[in-house]
């Protein structure tokens, strides 16, 4: 079953490709899902909704975004943060063949966090805003106008910096079907002959 899974995505890869090139400048990706974590440093897992913009300057730059929503821990009762949202801005390199696009990204971000007290033992906790470093690899297959499907694996480096130090070297997960759309209108492109 599974060898017949590879071979049907495969075959849906190499046909999808073969049609109009969808990847050129001014392409607008949208994209959203639910994000799984892992805390390399302690095995923590977190569970995050995870929004991410995009924009082609050129078919291999992009400037990308991401934001991501502190949805909880996945492997504790009691979380050890009472929230821990982050924002992200960079820029990515793509190695496109046709329709696939395979990258690295670069991003700095913010991370506004605030510690559970209960599970450090404090009598309270303050609110604040630490500085992150993230890098992306990722793979986006457009096979149609509007629609892409897109699989990135994020790695951040931060640490919590109020009330007790925590790092935060995650890896996140992100993957399903994304949107697109070129914004830039087909009247306002160079001929091409």
């Amino acid at each position: 079953m599974a060898k017949k899974l590879s071979i049907l995505t495969l075959l849906f890869s190499y046909f999808s490709c073969l049609g109009q090139p969808y990847i050129e400048p001014f392409l607008l990706g949208l994209r959203s899902s639910i994000s799984p974590s892992l805390n390399i440093y302690d095995s923590r897992a977190f569970a995050y909704l995870h929004g991410n913009m995009e924009i082609y300057i050129q078919p291999t730059n992009s400037v990308l975004s991401d934001i991501y929503y502190y949805l909880g821990e996945l492997n504790s009762e009691v979380g050890s943060f009472a929230f821990n949202h982050a924002l992200f801005v960079g820029g990515a390199y793509h190695f496109v063949l046709n329709n696939n696009d395979l990258f690295l990204a670069l991003q700095s971000g913010i991370s506004y966090t605030k510690v559970n007290p209960i599970v450090f033992g404090l009598s309270s906790s303050q609110s604040g805003i630490n500085p992150l470093f993230s890098t992306t690899i990722g793979y986006n297959l457009y096979f149609h106008k509007f629609f892409h499907f897109f699989a990135h694996v994020k790695l951040i480096f931060g640490e919590h910096n109020f009330n007790i130090p925590i790092k935060f070297w995650d890896i996140r997960l992100s993957a399903g079907l994304g949107f697109n759309l070129n914004i830039k209108s087909p009247k306002n492109k160079p001929d091409k002959t």
